[in-house]
């Protein structure tokens, strides 16, 4: 399991609460460079919890280099129940923290939502997310911390992308 970090992430703008662009663009570049090492489109499966990053993030790998990266299954938490795939990719779709008492950040602390998210991935998962928006939330803070006590964490750079995809790195 790895944790891609977008803090600071350029053309950091949001379209809404539920929307975030940059995550959508750094998940092109890690579909990109999975499909690169030789990862099928089939076997690559993205989720993020709202419908509108769903689609957001559907416009953005139709931008892609390589087309097949446009085939890649994105979907909601709830909509990929019961699906698997070799590598999923999970974006957060949060650029800051969520309000203490708004539905936003209760649906991303809902442990059956992230516990499907979560066992999606057969070989490896790779979450996508702002850790400053993120690690005041209290199950997602316990994931968080697991990921850095794996020193599994990177700064998202075009190139870190590129080499945190290996479906043959430790999960």
């Amino acid at each position: 399991m790895s944790e891609v970090d977008t803090t600071g992430v350029e053309g950091e703008r949001s379209d809404g609460p539920k929307v975030r662009l940059a995550e959508a663009m750094v998940i092109r570049d890690v579909v990109d460079a999975l499909r690169r090492r030789g990862i099928e489109a089939e076997d690559i499966g993205v989720i993020a919890p709202y419908r509108a990053q769903v689609a957001t993030i559907r416009r953005v790998l139709l931008q892609s280099e390589d087309a097949a990266s446009a085939t890649v299954m994105v979907d909601t938490v709830d909509r990929f129940q019961g699906g698997e795939r070799e590598v999923i990719v999970f974006s957060f779709a949060t650029g800051s923290e969520p309000p203490v008492d708004g539905l936003q950040r209760e649906f991303l602390t809902n442990q059956h939502r992230l516990n499907v998210a979560l066992t999606r991935a057969k070989s490896k998962l790779i979450l996508v997310g702002c850790i400053p928006a993120l690690e005041n939330l209290t199950i997602l803070s316990r994931l968080i911390a697991y990921c850095r006590s794996m020193k599994t964490i990177i700064a998202y750079s075009p190139h870190a992308a590129e080499s945190q995809t290996s479906v043959n790195s430790a999960s």
